[in-house]
């Protein structure tokens, strides 16, 4: 690992999800060494990228939030027409692919 990626010596974990060795030890690292990702306290910056409605329920916006929060009850405007909506419910999707 230090000839081939210039990692140093004391910084590499000796773990194995076999065994469970240093697993502990691995997990309280990332606690330590990855930064936690930054807050957006800023004004809510999303792009919808896919809708449908649903005859019960309305219209569905599936939408990437780059900057701010979305929660019930929020009024979110449109800025291509200026049409303003309540928030109604907020979910999370999770995408998966593999190449």
């Amino acid at each position: 690992m230090e000839k081939l990626f210039g990692f140093d010596r004391d910084t590499v974990l000796f773990t194995s999800g076999k065994s469970g060795a240093g697993v502990p030890e691995m997990l309280e690292a990332i606690v330590q060494r990855v930064p936690p990702p930054k807050a957006t306290q800023g004004p809510l910056k999303a792009l919808i990228f896919d809708s449908k409605f649903d005859t019960h329920r309305g219209a569905y916006a599936y939408m990437r939030v780059f900057e701010g929060s979305v929660k019930p009850g929020d009024e979110i405007t449109m800025m291509a027409n200026g049409n303003s909506f309540t928030v109604t419910e907020v979910g999370h999707s999770a995408l998966r692919w593999r190449r």
